[in-house]
């Protein structure tokens, strides 16, 4: 399970992910301690939506 915090893919690094999350979520400050990065376009979108919900 722990094998997976910040864990790059192929389809971008887990600093890219953040780094793109904080755009998208208009929050320069946000941090996530716990997750990896998407494997594609589809499953990003999946996760700003429930970050964008959870951060309202």
């Amino acid at each position: 399970m722990f094998d997976q915090i910040g864990k790059d893919s192929d389809f971008m690094t887990y600093q890219e992910f953040i780094e793109r999350l904080r755009v998208d979520l208009n929050d320069p400050d946000m941090t996530i301690y716990d997750g990896a990065a998407p494997q594609n376009e589809d499953e990003y979108q999946v996760m700003l939506g429930l970050l964008g919900g959870t951060l309202k």
